[in-house]
Protein backbone atom coordinates (compact mmCIF):
# COMPACT_ATOMS: atom_id res chain seq x y z
CA UNK A 1 0.00 0.00 0.00
CA UNK A 2 1.25 3.47 -0.82
CA UNK A 3 -0.19 6.88 -0.06
CA UNK A 4 0.87 9.91 -2.05
CA UNK A 5 0.56 13.19 -0.18
CA UNK A 6 0.32 16.24 -2.41
CA UNK A 7 1.22 19.80 -1.52
CA UNK A 8 -1.30 22.60 -2.11
CA UNK A 9 0.41 23.72 -5.33
CA UNK A 10 0.19 20.21 -6.81
CA UNK A 11 -3.46 19.90 -5.81
CA UNK A 12 -4.22 23.25 -7.46
CA UNK A 13 -2.45 22.20 -10.70
CA UNK A 14 -4.13 18.79 -10.78
CA UNK A 15 -7.55 20.33 -10.08
CA UNK A 16 -7.47 21.89 -13.54
CA UNK A 17 -7.98 18.46 -15.16
CA UNK A 18 -9.06 16.22 -12.27
CA UNK A 19 -11.47 16.30 -9.39
CA UNK A 20 -10.85 14.94 -5.91
CA UNK A 21 -13.15 13.07 -3.57
CA UNK A 22 -14.83 14.97 -0.82
CA UNK A 23 -14.81 13.34 2.62
CA UNK A 24 -18.60 12.93 2.31
CA UNK A 25 -17.94 10.51 -0.60
CA UNK A 26 -16.16 8.07 1.76
CA UNK A 27 -17.84 5.62 4.12
CA UNK A 28 -15.87 4.14 6.98
CA UNK A 29 -17.16 1.46 9.38
CA UNK A 30 -19.07 -0.14 6.52
CA UNK A 31 -20.98 -3.34 7.37
CA UNK A 32 -21.14 -5.53 4.29
CA UNK A 33 -24.49 -6.83 3.08
CA UNK A 34 -25.43 -9.79 0.89
CA UNK A 35 -27.03 -7.75 -1.86
CA UNK A 36 -25.96 -6.46 -5.28
CA UNK A 37 -25.01 -3.09 -3.78
CA UNK A 38 -21.36 -2.78 -4.77
CA UNK A 39 -19.58 -1.42 -7.82
CA UNK A 40 -16.00 -2.12 -8.86
CA UNK A 41 -14.90 0.66 -11.20
CA UNK A 42 -11.49 0.61 -12.86
CA UNK A 43 -9.38 0.12 -15.96
CA UNK A 44 -8.07 -3.45 -16.45
CA UNK A 45 -5.01 -3.97 -18.65
CA UNK A 46 -6.99 -6.04 -21.17
CA UNK A 47 -9.25 -3.09 -21.90
CA UNK A 48 -6.41 -0.55 -22.12
CA UNK A 49 -4.31 -0.16 -25.25
CA UNK A 50 -1.50 2.12 -26.41
CA UNK A 51 -1.85 3.46 -29.93
CA UNK A 52 1.63 3.78 -31.40
CA UNK A 53 0.37 5.55 -34.53
CA UNK A 54 -1.44 8.25 -32.53
CA UNK A 55 0.99 8.19 -29.60
CA UNK A 56 -1.95 7.89 -27.21
CA UNK A 57 -3.43 5.58 -24.61
CA UNK A 58 -7.05 4.39 -24.70
CA UNK A 59 -8.98 2.69 -21.89
CA UNK A 60 -12.44 1.28 -21.55
CA UNK A 61 -13.73 1.34 -17.99
CA UNK A 62 -14.77 -1.84 -16.26
CA UNK A 63 -17.89 -1.46 -14.16
CA UNK A 64 -18.81 -4.56 -12.20
CA UNK A 65 -21.95 -4.68 -10.09
CA UNK A 66 -21.41 -7.21 -7.35
CA UNK A 67 -21.99 -8.28 -3.76
CA UNK A 68 -19.80 -9.14 -0.79
CA UNK A 69 -19.08 -12.79 -0.10
CA UNK A 70 -20.11 -14.64 3.06
CA UNK A 71 -17.87 -14.13 6.08
CA UNK A 72 -16.63 -17.76 5.90
CA UNK A 73 -14.82 -16.98 2.63
CA UNK A 74 -12.44 -14.58 4.38
CA UNK A 75 -10.69 -17.39 6.23
CA UNK A 76 -10.38 -19.47 3.04
CA UNK A 77 -8.60 -16.56 1.34
CA UNK A 78 -6.57 -15.73 4.47
CA UNK A 79 -8.11 -12.29 4.88
CA UNK A 80 -9.67 -10.39 7.81
CA UNK A 81 -13.13 -8.88 7.52
CA UNK A 82 -12.09 -5.83 9.56
CA UNK A 83 -9.32 -4.97 7.06
CA UNK A 84 -10.63 -6.34 3.75
CA UNK A 85 -13.79 -6.58 1.71
CA UNK A 86 -14.15 -9.53 -0.67
CA UNK A 87 -16.62 -9.30 -3.53
CA UNK A 88 -17.74 -11.67 -6.26
CA UNK A 89 -16.62 -11.41 -9.88
CA UNK A 90 -18.98 -13.06 -12.37
CA UNK A 91 -16.77 -13.03 -15.45
CA UNK A 92 -19.46 -14.75 -17.54
CA UNK A 93 -21.91 -11.83 -17.11
CA UNK A 94 -20.00 -8.58 -17.26
CA UNK A 95 -21.32 -5.29 -18.65
CA UNK A 96 -19.23 -4.19 -21.65
CA UNK A 97 -19.59 -0.43 -22.20
CA UNK A 98 -17.99 -0.57 -25.64
CA UNK A 99 -20.42 -3.11 -27.10
CA UNK A 100 -23.25 -2.08 -24.74
CA UNK A 101 -23.97 -5.69 -23.90
CA UNK A 102 -23.39 -8.38 -21.29
CA UNK A 103 -20.37 -10.44 -22.26
CA UNK A 104 -17.40 -12.41 -21.00
CA UNK A 105 -15.49 -10.08 -18.69
CA UNK A 106 -11.88 -8.98 -18.88
CA UNK A 107 -8.81 -10.38 -17.25
CA UNK A 108 -8.65 -8.09 -14.22
CA UNK A 109 -4.89 -7.64 -14.03
CA UNK A 110 -4.21 -3.93 -13.68
CA UNK A 111 -7.38 -3.20 -11.73
CA UNK A 112 -5.48 -2.70 -8.47
CA UNK A 113 -5.98 0.78 -7.12
CA UNK A 114 -9.51 1.18 -8.43
CA UNK A 115 -12.41 1.89 -6.12
CA UNK A 116 -14.94 -0.35 -4.48
CA UNK A 117 -18.13 1.65 -4.08
CA UNK A 118 -21.26 1.00 -2.04
CA UNK A 119 -24.69 2.00 -3.30
CA UNK A 120 -27.56 2.11 -0.85
CA UNK A 121 -30.25 0.47 -2.97
CA UNK A 122 -32.84 1.29 -0.35
CA UNK A 123 -32.25 5.06 -0.63
CA UNK A 124 -32.40 5.98 -4.32
CA UNK A 125 -31.30 9.55 -3.59
CA UNK A 126 -28.03 8.53 -1.96
CA UNK A 127 -24.69 8.90 -3.72
CA UNK A 128 -22.19 6.01 -4.04
CA UNK A 129 -19.65 5.85 -1.21
CA UNK A 130 -16.04 4.74 -1.53
CA UNK A 131 -15.52 1.87 0.92
CA UNK A 132 -12.36 0.20 -0.38
CA UNK A 133 -9.44 0.16 -2.79
CA UNK A 134 -9.13 -2.97 -4.91
CA UNK A 135 -5.78 -4.69 -4.58
CA UNK A 136 -6.09 -8.34 -5.53
CA UNK A 137 -7.75 -10.69 -7.97
CA UNK A 138 -7.43 -13.94 -6.07
CA UNK A 139 -5.22 -16.53 -7.79
CA UNK A 140 -6.89 -19.35 -5.85
CA UNK A 141 -10.40 -18.22 -6.82
CA UNK A 142 -10.83 -16.04 -9.92
CA UNK A 143 -14.43 -15.35 -8.88
CA UNK A 144 -13.20 -13.17 -5.99
CA UNK A 145 -11.83 -9.64 -5.82
CA UNK A 146 -10.20 -8.35 -2.65
CA UNK A 147 -10.17 -4.75 -1.48
CA UNK A 148 -8.49 -3.04 1.45
CA UNK A 149 -11.10 -1.13 3.41
CA UNK A 150 -10.85 2.64 3.05
CA UNK A 151 -10.66 2.69 6.87
CA UNK A 152 -7.05 1.46 6.71
CA UNK A 153 -6.05 4.45 4.59
CA UNK A 154 -8.00 7.02 6.60
CA UNK A 155 -6.50 5.67 9.86
CA UNK A 156 -2.93 6.00 8.57
CA UNK A 157 -3.57 9.57 7.47
CA UNK A 158 -5.48 10.43 10.66
CA UNK A 159 -2.76 8.98 12.93
CA UNK A 160 -0.12 11.02 11.08
CA UNK A 161 -2.18 14.19 11.58
CA UNK A 162 -2.63 14.64 7.83
CA UNK A 163 -6.43 14.55 7.88
CA UNK A 164 -9.02 15.33 10.49
CA UNK A 165 -11.31 12.36 10.02
CA UNK A 166 -13.52 10.25 12.23
CA UNK A 167 -11.69 7.29 13.81
CA UNK A 168 -12.76 3.90 12.49
CA UNK A 169 -14.40 1.44 14.86
CA UNK A 170 -13.30 -1.63 12.88
CA UNK A 171 -9.79 -2.05 14.25
CA UNK A 172 -10.69 -2.13 17.93
CA UNK A 173 -8.62 0.93 18.90
CA UNK A 174 -11.42 2.53 20.88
Amino acid sequence: MAILILDNHSVKDLSIDYSFLDSSDIEINHSSIDFMSYIVFGYPSDWSKKSHSRNSFHSIPFIGITKCVHINEYRKLKRNEYLNLIVEYDRQNTPNLKSKSISYGPNLFGISGCGLWYINNFDLKSEPKLIGIMNEWSITNRNRLIATRIDAYTEILRNQGIIDFQETELFGFK
